[in-house]
């Protein structure tokens, strides 16, 4: 080959790569920094943190964190699941506000893994964050998009320590949005699919053009028998199923998303604002409602129909007009559902990415809850039990590796029994010496009672957190 040639065919490989980058923030319902100058004296870090995988195995777990400069440990914004990048408008805007700023930094596509491994690989990059000197453990913020906003859901269902949670198009019905409605969009593509085979080796971009649903191929990454597996066992399914765990979420919580978003059903978030029918370009019997599939009791309900009554607001907002940025509205509830009027669903919808309008911003709430820290935090007897669950090694979400000494030198790495022990009762210890005025272990004895399996997990947790607590005193 010619150097001609060779130069033509690299600067291809940079224009497919810069392609797949757009894919990247359309995905992550990231914007593209075209306007807010980036701070300057900011520390870049490649962290790689261990975690024991869902079979045992250690493994590594990538994370960029961005440092400004400051002399007092800084709020953490935590940019969940899919990685952030210098040419994120959002981070520019978060360091902008002398924020430190995470998220997992990996080249490698984890959707297949995302109600697996991804839990235990983000909580560990958490984990290790909350750790640095140079952040305040009590103010931190978790945020995501798409994929991002269900990793940004769960880990908050998860984890006591976030003192707010932003999820935008998060499919917060898992089971329903992955197993079913996945499924479904596939198979509606597959003839068009089928025909671009038989024509020869499409690229990336050309195919997306030429679907009926475009962006429903990212479902094919996310479709397996190990994903399908586990949503056929309901069990686990509704470990999984961010709505399903209305009853754990213990922070404020923002839910963004829009009603024409053709990837993420808006249905699986509030039905006050679904549109009954489907935009001309798609039949008139697709399927995109929560109650054209064959759901088992629970899975049939969206987010808000899980939430305790009169604990959220709900908003139907106007598109922002295009150049513009516009902050998220919310008052004093624990949750806030924003969802933005884009019409009815659309073929070419996909979170909204192609119809033209202006900007969020969650400054102002992120702003509003670090200056709380975890004042606003609660204590839901859901998410008692799921932490008491994980502290006992019974954890669906995080299994424990390494209760019969199997993980062997791994006993200090996260996924183990011995560190999930020590994480659910510091998290305790610090609710707990918040709320000096509620009987927490009044609270775990009733649990006991309640599930005989938790009771010897109970009596060593309390043992463990008077450990710890006499060991702050001296």
């Amino acid at each position: 080959m010619n150097q001609k040639n060779v130069t033509k065919d690299n600067t291809a490989a940079e224009k497919d790569k810069e392609k797949r980058g757009g894919l990247h923030r359309i995905y992550a319902i990231l914007s593209k920094n075209k306007d807010t100058p980036f701070p300057e004296n900011v520390r870049e870090e490649h962290l790689d943190i261990p975690f024991l995988d869902h079979t045992g195995v250690r493994r590594e777990a990538g994370c960029r964190l961005y440092l400004p400069a400051s002399e007092h440990p800084l709020p953490l914004v935590y940019f969940s699941y899919y990685k952030i990048t210098k040419d994120s408008a959002e981070l520019a805007r978060y360091l902008n506000e002398g924020w430190a700023v995470a998220s997992p930094f990996e080249e490698k596509d984890h959707n297949t893994e995302l109600t697996r491994d991804a839990l235990a690989a983000n909580s560990a990059l958490l984990y290790a964050l909350r750790r640095r000197p140079e952040i305040d453990a009590d103010r931190i913020a978790i945020t995501g998009g798409s994929a991002g906003g269900y990793m940004a859901m769960m880990l908050s269902a998860l984890h006591l320590f976030p003192c707010c949670t932003v999820a935008n198009g998060a499919p917060a019905n898992a089971y329903f949005n992955f197993r079913h409605y996945a499924p479904y969009v596939s198979s509606f593509n597959a003839p068009a699919a089928a025909a671009l085979k038989e024509e020869g080796r499409a690229d990336l971009m050309s195919l997306l053009t030429r679907l009926p649903i475009p962006f429903g191929i990212v479902f094919n990454t996310f479709h397996t028998p190990e994903n399908d597996a586990r949503f056929d066992d309901l069990r686990t399914a509704a470990a999984v199923t961010p709505s399903l765990l209305a009853d754990c979420f213990s922070n404020p919580l923002m839910e963004v998303h829009n009603t024409s978003d053709i990837l993420v059903p808006v249905d699986q978030i509030t039905r006050s604002f679904t549109y009954k029918h489907v935009s001309s370009d798609l039949p008139g019997d697709y399927r995109i409602h929560l109650s054209d599939y064959p759901l088992p009791e629970g899975f049939d309900r969206s987010f808000a129909e899980q939430l305790p009554e009169g604990s959220y607001s709900e908003r139907l907002l106007p598109l922002i007009p295009e150049g513009s940025v516009a902050e998220l509205p919310f008052d004093d509830k624990t949750f806030q559902i924003n969802i933005f009027d884009e019409g009815e669903p659309q073929s070419h919808g996909s979170h909204g990415s192609d119809i033209p309008k202006g900007h969020t911003s969650d400054l102002a709430y992120i702003r509003h809850h670090f200056a709380l820290g975890n004042a606003d935090n609660f204590l839901t007897d859901g998410k008692l039990r799921l932490l008491l669950e994980r502290y006992a090694g019974n954890s669906i979400q995080l299994p424990a590796h390494g209760s019969d000494g199997s993980a062997g030198q791994d006993t200090a790495v996260y996924g183990s029994a011995a560190l999930y022990r020590e994480e659910t009762a510091e998290q305790l210890l610090t609710y707990r010496m918040r709320h000096p005025k509620e009987d927490l272990f009044g609270r775990m004895r009733h649990l006991a009672e309640e599930v005989p399996a938790l009771a010897q997990a109970v009596s060593s947790c309390m043992e463990e957190i008077c450990r710890m607590e006499q060991h702050l005193r001296h």
